[in-house]
């Protein structure tokens, strides 16, 4: 993170911790539409797929391969525990490259569906 210090990374774990407090409180409804969800191969891989899939009857779910990055990423993903996958899924080549052709490729799928 070009510029982080410790307050700016503090700032982003507050973020994390209310962002989940939010979708903690919100509450899912059936949807029948085409979904895509997709994460990083974590220990965490699954649990999201988990809360959604009974509401999702067209559920379709992709987890990418997330490299270790460079030592500097790894140094500061150790402080965000859990969540660490997440802040290393933005900052990861490889992962953005995969992400990239998913959606471009789900994109022209959806596309191509329609009337």
């Amino acid at each position: 993170m070009p510029g982080g210090n410790e307050q700016t990374i503090e700032r982003i774990a507050t973020q994390y911790t209310l962002q989940a407090r939010a979708q903690r409180a919100y509450a899912l409804a059936p949807y029948d539409g085409r979904s895509l969800l997709i994460e990083p191969v974590t220990p965490y891989a699954g649990l999201l797929e988990a809360q959604v899939r009974p509401y999702l009857q067209h559920l379709r779910v992709v987890r990418l391969e997330l490299g270790g990055g460079d030592a500097r990423a790894r140094a500061i993903t150790r402080r965000f525990g859990a969540l660490a996958p997440h802040f290393l899924s933005r900052r990861h080549d490889q992962f953005a490259s995969a992400l990239a052709r998913e959606l471009d490729s789900n994109l022209v799928d959806s596309s191509a569906q329609r009337p």
